[in-house]
């Protein structure tokens, strides 16, 4: 569990960092990341 904890806040923090590179308009807030990511398990 703390395993896939780990990832997805590697995940998250990669696109908080880098959401202009990616595309994004705006920055990611926990809620726009919450539904995103909500069924990555890796």
């Amino acid at each position: 569990m703390c395993y896939a904890a780990y990832k997805l806040w590697n995940v998250c923090n990669y696109e908080r960092n880098n959401y202009k590179n990616l595309g994004l308009e705006k920055y990611p807030d926990w809620y726009y990341q919450k539904s995103k990511h909500k069924d990555d398990l890796w």
